[in-house]
């Protein structure tokens, strides 16, 4: 009887070890995605930014010599996605 009670108490033991390892380690990855996400988002405002820059840079050019504005820009996805 008492082989069994003190099982248990081990079962139980490693079991609380076990759950607590579990939450530190999802809050950790949860942590490590958000990151991930908004770093993401940063790097494509940054873009984003860059090319609203490049065409009012173009068009005030093309205002201050007069000429036709030039034809609209071609975006592409981005081929360095951050793979999941």
């Amino acid at each position: 009887m008492l082989d069994s009670k003190q099982d248990f108490e081990d079962v139980s033991k490693l079991t609380k070890a076990e759950m607590a390892r579990f939450d530190k380690e999802k809050v950790e990855d949860f942590k490590k995605a958000v990151e991930e996400y908004a770093d993401g988002l940063v790097l494509r405002q940054r873009e984003v930014v860059f090319l609203w820059t490049d065409l009012v840079e173009e068009l005030q050019n093309a205002a201050a010599a007069n000429s036709p504005p030039p034809p609209p820009l071609q975006i592409e996805a981005a081929a360095s996605e951050p793979q999941s």
